[in-house]
């Protein structure tokens, strides 16, 4: 038996009953509760050959069976049970397949991290689980959570609006969440220690380079393969990674950064084969590195859709 159950058990409790109660309002605390169950699944000795969020979702289902017709929030799981299942059994087999011609190349472990189940089980509560067909659910979350285009270097005249095609949406697998932090993975040093970095540099740099942690409230990365010899990747800026136009919030900032896997993982392989240097030191450098290029990219795109004119 894992020594770490009877720790993970309350925060089962807590995410069944944000997941039935809940109408969709954001609260980190939700995903600070569903990535200590990610970490945990990870550790399932009993379910190993299973990706981590089938793991996450099979304690949820199992919890949720033993508190059926008990008392307290959870005595008619009729929300949780629908959410849960339109979730793992519709939305993310559904979203692979949406995007099966850029996304054949990525894991599901990879993929449906902790923030991601998360963000996705968000929309469902919002547009109310139990209130229409299963299928009709489906199909509106899975156009909101495909919310990001990215760098998308088409020359039109300013009264000619080319919108864009619905399989260029895409989630941006999130990485780190106000409020939550980093989410659990390979990535989650690199980006808590760049974090540690950013807010101890110098205000006049941050403000040279139009970014504000304050205004961050996601920092996420394009699934996507980046090819560098294509020809719509010839300018080089937008392999810094970019403030996503499509999210700004009340105060008319820029909310959601988006970073290439490329570049990722280019700085992990550095910190984990390099034997000649302290790991500490390594990613000590891997943060500041992560870190001077979210300034480079944030600098180029700005702050805010009124940063730069034409």
């Amino acid at each position: 038996m894992n020594s770490l159950r009877p720790a993970i058990d309350p925060v089962i409790e807590k995410l069944l009953g944000f997941i039935n109660l809940s109408s969709g309002a954001h609260d980190s605390a939700f995903f600070q509760n569903m990535d200590a169950l990610f970490e945990y699944a990870t550790l399932e000795v009993d379910d190993p050959s299973h990706p981590v969020y089938q793991r996450a979702f099979r304690l949820l289902r199992a919890a949720l069976e033993g508190k059926t017709n008990t008392s307290g929030p959870l005595q008619d799981g009729r929300q949780a049970q629908t959410v849960l299942d339109l979730c793992e059994y519709e939305l993310l087999p559904g979203y692979l397949k949406f995007h099966a011609n850029v996304l054949f190349h990525q894991s599901d472990d990879f993929l449906f991290n902790s923030f991601f189940i998360a963000r996705a089980i968000e929309l469902i509560l919002r547009n109310g689980p139990l209130d229409r067909p299963v299928a009709d659910t489906y199909l509106l979350v899975l156009k909101q959570l495909n919310d990001y285009v990215g760098h998308r270097p088409l020359a039109t005249l300013e009264t000619h609006k080319m919108e864009p095609n619905a399989h260029e949406w895409i989630r941006p697998l999130p990485l780190f969440v106000a409020g939550a932090g980093a989410a659990f993975g390979r990535y989650r040093l690199l980006i808590e220690r760049s974090m540690e970095t950013l807010k101890a540099c110098n205000p006049m740099i941050l403000r040279e380079a139009l970014f504000d942690l304050n205004q961050l409230d996601e920092l996420a990365v394009d699934p996507r393969a980046l090819d560098f010899d294509h020809p719509v990747n010839r300018r080089p800026n937008h392999h810094f990674g970019q403030w996503d136009e499509h999210t700004v919030n009340e105060r008319g900032y820029y909310k959601r950064f988006i970073v290439h896997q490329i570049t990722l993982d280019a700085m992990l392989e550095r910190i984990e084969t390099t034997t000649d240097i302290d790991y500490d030191e390594l990613l000590t450098e891997g943060g500041a590195v992560l870190a001077c290029t979210m300034l480079m990219g944030s600098g180029i795109s700005g702050s805010g859709p009124g940063a730069f004119d034409s």
